[in-house]
């Protein structure tokens, strides 16, 4: 897929995921092991078990031998490791073997990528990508990760390889970029409940983070803002149907009048009820206020005469 389009000059990758085969994805094992009791078998067994399932790519690829070296060497001492560093270590050696697989660069993400408190700082970061570049260089980057400007390692939210690879495309502006994932792109429905749902063959980005902001899993709404920016087309497309076209999301709304059915659960209903209620402006704020102080997220809200009902995320707090 990758060396098939000399166009392609860049691939942002994240951890070994789940299959068949394997219940977890690496990220959770890696989780796990960071919680794990040293010197348990539990411990044990999940540090044998990761290094394994890097140990398998490697044989399945054929690729260098050296790439096993690297993989002990990265779990040799894992009780040190700083819970970001740990569980970053699965992106971190995936970007390495498919950069071997591929015969491209490998450039580490904590050599240029800033993120403070959970944001990438856009700026800082374009300034150390820059020192490192150079135009005819094909880059396998890992995802997830950065560092801050202490340079310690610094994980994105999870879901955090979509902003990755949102973000170096930002950086590089690039004239496209492809997230590649196990579907044939964005259904109108849930596949999982409605059967032969339709897909959609293209989005705007604004109607992409609503439909992400209200629960579509596929991409994260917080990855889209970077593309918008600078105007790079998003194509989400199945890793295994290459030949899909998949969905296509830019500056242009789609076609047909509803865009998509959206559903979510665990939300609760506050319903207020007072004489003119919605025509007192100080109410309105006083609710609000509340709501806040709670860190209670408005997902809808409908207001009458004399009530309010609000939609929240979070109320057992």
């Amino acid at each position: 897929m990758v060396n098939s389009d000399a166009n392609k000059k860049y691939v942002v990758v994240s951890a070994p995921g789940k299959d068949e085969q394997h219940a977890f994805k690496i990220t959770e094992l890696l989780i796990k092991l960071y919680h794990a009791r040293p010197n348990s078998i539990n411990f044990k067994n999940l540090h044998a078990e990761i290094m394994q399932r890097f140990y398998n790519i490697i044989d399945e690829l054929n690729l260098d031998k050296s790439l096993k070296l690297l993989v002990t060497n990265t779990f040799s001492n894992v009780k040190k490791l700083s819970y970001a560093k740990l569980v970053s270590r699965g992106e971190y050696l995936n970007a390495q073997i498919m950069a071997n697989y591929l015969g491209w660069h490998f450039v580490d993400t904590n050599d240029f990528l800033i993120i403070e408190n959970g944001q990438i700082n856009y700026v800082a970061s374009q300034l150390r990508l820059a020192n490192i570049m150079h135009n005819d260089d094909k880059i396998v980057f890992p995802g997830f990760y950065g560092v801050n400007f202490n340079g310690e390692i610094q994980l994105l939210p999870r879901g955090g390889g979509d902003t990755s690879g949102a973000a170096i495309s930002n950086l590089l502006g690039v004239d496209k970029y492809e997230n590649w994932t196990d579907i044939d792109g964005i259904q109108v429905v849930d596949p999982h409940i409605i059967k032969n749902s339709v897909k959609i063959d293209s989005l705007s980005y604004d109607e992409l983070q609503e439909l992400s902001y209200m629960g579509l899993s596929v991409f994260q709404e917080d990855s889209i803002n970077p593309l918008k920016n600078k105007n790079i087309p998003l194509v989400i497309r199945n890793t295994n149907h290459p030949h899909r076209l998949g969905t296509t999301i830019s500056n242009q709304n789609s076609s047909s009048d509803i865009t998509g059915v959206i559903g979510d659960q665990e939300y609760s209903l506050i319903s207020i009820k007072k004489y003119g209620l919605a025509k007192e402006t100080n109410n309105m704020i006083a609710i609000l206020n509340v709501l806040n102080q709670f860190n209670l997220e408005i997902k809808c809200m409908v207001s009458e005469f004399d009530s309010i009902n609000l939609f929240v995320k979070n109320i057992e707090k």
